[in-house]
C-alpha cells in the first residue's frame, strides 16, 4: 500500500517546482522505495501580457528506502499531473543505479534536500499534533538520503 505526498513550491522568480513523493512497501508494511517525482517549470515575464510558460519537464528519482541509494533516474518532457502524460512516451534519458552520472546524482540528491526542507517547514507550521505520524514514512527514508549524499 503506497503512501503518497503532492505539494507544489514557488522558489525563485520564474519558478513552480511541483512535487510528488510516494513510498512502496513491500508486504503492506516493509517500506521498499522511495520515489520523488519532480516538475519544474520555467516562466520568462512578456511585457505587459504577464509570464508565459517557457519549459517544463520531469525527473523521476528511485531510492532504496532502507539504504538510502539512488537506484534509478528518468528523465521526462512535460508535466507528469497533466491528464494526458505519458511516462513511457515522454521518457528521453534513463539511468540504472551504476549509470548515473554525478550531475544527474547531485540533481537528485538536491531535490530530496528541497523536500526534507519543506517537510521540516510544515512540521514547524502545523499544529497537527499527529503531522508527525502522517509524514514519518518519508521523513525517515529522506534523513538517509540527504545524511548519504
Amino acid at each position: 500500500m503506497p503512501a503518497k505526498l503532492s505539494f507544489k513550491t514557488k522558489p525563485e522568480n520564474g519558478l513552480v517546482y511541483k512535487f510528488l513523493l510516494e513510498v512502496i512497501y513491500q508486504e503492506r508494511h516493509i517500506p521498499r522505495q522511495l520515489s520523488i517525482f519532480l516538475c519544474s517549470k520555467k516562466y520568462a515575464r512578456k511585457g505587459d501580457e504577464g509570464w508565459v510558460l517557457k519549459g517544463m519537464d520531469t525527473s523521476a528519482y528511485n531510492f532504496d528506502y532502507a539504504s538510502g541509494e539512488l537506484k534509478y533516474i528518468s528523465l521526462h518532457n512535460g508535466d507528469f499531473t497533466t491528464s494526458g502524460f505519458s511516462w513511457s512516451d515522454s521518457r528521453h534519458r534513463q539511468f540504472d543505479h551504476d549509470k548515473i552520472p554525478a550531475a544527474q546524482y547531485d540533481k537528485a540528491i538536491k531535490a530530496a534536500k528541497q523536500v526534507k526542507e519543506y517537510l521540516e517547514e510544515q512540521k514547524r507550521d502545523n499544529g497537527d499534533y499527529r503531522w508527525l505520524e502522517k509524514h514519518k514514512p518519508f521523513l525517515s527514508a529522506l534523513e538517509k538520503i540527504v545524511n548519504k549524499g
